[in-house]
C-alpha cells in the first residue's frame, strides 16, 4: 500500500495480478462488510496508481484482471444518488470544474495542464471519484539503447526530376528489450507533407498486421508483439498536394503495456537534400 503520496515505484506484473485478485476475491463473495470498506479502498486506490494514461498495466493478463478487479469494486461503492463536483485549481485561480451525475459518471473527462504549475484538487459531494493525472516527458535515448529498433527507408529512386509521386516506405523494426519479446507494441508514423496512404498498400499491410489506421495524418499500426527477428513491413504513399522544401517526419514505437519501452526513426523524404 502507499505509504505517502509521492510518486511510487512501477509495480511489477505479478503485483498488480495478485492484488488485483484479492479485491476480486472480496467483492466476488458478496457485499463487503462495513469493516472491509476502508481496505478495499485503499486495494482500488493502489491499483488505479499503477494504470498507464491508457487504462493498461504491464500486460494483457494483468490488465484484464485488474479491471476486472476494479469493476467489481465499482459496482459495490456505486450509489444511484452519487453526484460530485471536483474543482481543480492553480492557486486561488479555477482550472476546471467537473460535475459528475448520474447522467455522466461513467464518460472519462479531462482537462490539459500546464507545466510546470502547482495544483490542488478537491472533491465535493456524495459517491467515489477516480481521478488520475498524467505527466508525459521525453528522455533521449540513443539508439543503440532503447528498447525497439526501428529504421524506414524511401528509395531515392521513387524521386524523378524533384517530384515523388509515390513513396514506398520500408520499415524494419525489432525487439532489443529485457525480454525475448514484446507485449503490444504499437507504431505511430507521420505522414509527409502532402502525402496519403494509397489504398491497395493500407489493404496489403492489414493483412500483415492486427490492425491499422490512417488518421490525422499519422498512420497508426498496431502489432501482437515484436521479438528479436525483424519485422518487414511495406506502405505506398501517394502525393495529394505537391510540396516543397521537404522536411523530415518521424516514426515511434512504443510498448503498450510498458510505456518506457520505446524506439524511433527519421523518415526523409527521397527528393529531400538534407
Amino acid at each position: 500500500m502507499p505509504t505517502s503520496d509521492t510518486f511510487s515505484q512501477r509495480a511489477l506484473s505479478v503485483q498488480i495480478e495478485i492484488t488485483a485478485y484479492i479485491l476480486l476475491s472480496l467483492h466476488t463473495r458478496g457485499l463487503p462488510r462495513p469493516a472491509d470498506d476502508s481496505y478495499t479502498s485503499q486495494i482500488a486506490r493502489w491499483i488505479s496508481q499503477h494504470q498507464s494514461p491508457d487504462g493498461a498495466y504491464s500486460n494483457t493478463w494483468d490488465t484484464a484482471v485488474a479491471l476486472q478487479a476494479m469493476t467489481a469494486y465499482g459496482a459495490t461503492v456505486h450509489r444511484k444518488d452519487a453526484n460530485n463536483v471536483v474543482q481543480v485549481k492553480a492557486g486561488d485561480t479555477m482550472v476546471k470544474e467537473f460535475i459528475l451525475g448520474s447522467e455522466n459518471r461513467i464518460l472519462p473527462q479531462s482537462q490539459p495542464l500546464a507545466t510546470p504549475g502547482e495544483y490542488s484538487v478537491t472533491v465535493s459531494g456524495k459517491g467515489c471519484v477516480l481521478i488520475q493525472t498524467t505527466v508525459d516527458f521525453n528522455i533521449p535515448v540513443k539508439n543503440d539503447d532503447s528498447a525497439f529498433l526501428m529504421s524506414v527507408s524511401t528509395p531515392p529512386e521513387s524521386c524523378v526530376d524533384g517530384v515523388a509521386y509515390t513513396i514506398p516506405l520500408h520499415i524494419n523494426v525489432s525487439y532489443n528489450g529485457l525480454h525475448s519479446e514484446s507485449n503490444m507494441a504499437i507504431i505511430d508514423l507521420a505522414l509527409p507533407s502532402g502525402y496519403t496512404p494509397e489504398y491497395q498498400s493500407m489493404l496489403e499491410l492489414k493483412k500483415r498486421v492486427p490492425k491499422v489506421e490512417a488518421r490525422n495524418k499519422h498512420i497508426i499500426i498496431y502489432m501482437n508483439s515484436v521479438s528479436i527477428d525483424v519485422i518487414y513491413l511495406s506502405l505506398t504513399l501517394q502525393m495529394g498536394t505537391r510540396v516543397q522544401n521537404f522536411q523530415p517526419t518521424y516514426a515511434y514505437i512504443r510498448n503498450y503495456y510498458a510505456q518506457e519501452e520505446t524506439g524511433a526513426a527519421v523518415v526523409c523524404h527521397p527528393c529531400s537534400t538534407q
